[in-house]
């Protein structure tokens, strides 16, 4: 059990990632306080499932706070981290919702 849940950690890791990196072109037509509050909805429902990940609402406040500044491109990308985290702590939630010892 404990090798199918770091698979499945590296694999929603790995897909983060990719998803991240699809994203980024789309930088330019990108509305920054939707884009904040879908994160910060996401989160809610990770959080909900118990799936939260840790530092997912700093990434929130931080983006959060390049926005204010004028930083759009540092926003943009906290803000999609923080929304990749909120749908990856739910997706890790659902897998271990039912883990436990396998011996016993």
């Amino acid at each position: 059990m404990r090798k199918i849940a770091i698979l499945t950690v590296l694999l929603m890791a790995s897909t983060a990632c990719t998803t991240m990196s699809e994203d980024a072109s789309m930088d330019g037509d990108v509305d920054l306080s939707a884009l904040i509050k879908q994160a910060t909805e996401e989160n809610k429902k990770a959080a909900a499932a118990g799936g939260l990940w840790r530092d997912a609402n700093k990434i929130i406040k931080s983006a959060k706070k390049a926005l204010e500044k004028g930083d759009a491109k540092k926003a943009v990308k906290l803000a999609k981290m923080a929304l990749a985290q909120g749908k990856l702590g739910q997706v890790q939630a659902k897998a271990e919702k039912n883990a436990g010892p396998w011996l016993f």
